[in-house]
């Protein structure tokens, strides 16, 4: 039994295609997040998804900015939960501020 769960990330995630599934109702047309299933010998997955206008709540006021949705699957047997989390948030500020990696600060 695969132990997995969405939210949080590993840095030994083998390189994984992630898919996106219709939603039923034709006036709506953001692609739903797809749990991804590890399958021996993997031990995470990190789904990203496209990036889409949303909106968001910026001092007080709703504006559209670009967001992408993030997801991991992991094997909790094998990667510990709050690893995972600090990778996960580490490619979080990665794609936020690219220069970053590049400077590596």
């Amino acid at each position: 039994m695969d132990s997995h769960a969405t939210g949080t990330a590993s840095p030994i995630a083998p390189p994984v295609k992630t898919e996106t599934a219709p939603h039923s109702s034709p006036t709506h047309t953001a692609p739903r997040l797809v749990d991804s299933t590890l399958n021996p010998p993997q031990s995470a997955i990190l789904g990203m998804h496209n990036i889409t206008e949303r909106a968001v709540v910026e001092n007080g006021e709703i504006v559209a900015r670009p967001v992408m949705f993030l997801a991991l699957s992991y094997d909790h047997r094998i990667i510990d939960g709050r690893d995972a989390v600090q990778f996960l948030v580490s490619v979080k500020r990665s794609l936020e501020d690219p220069a970053s990696m590049l400077l590596d600060i």
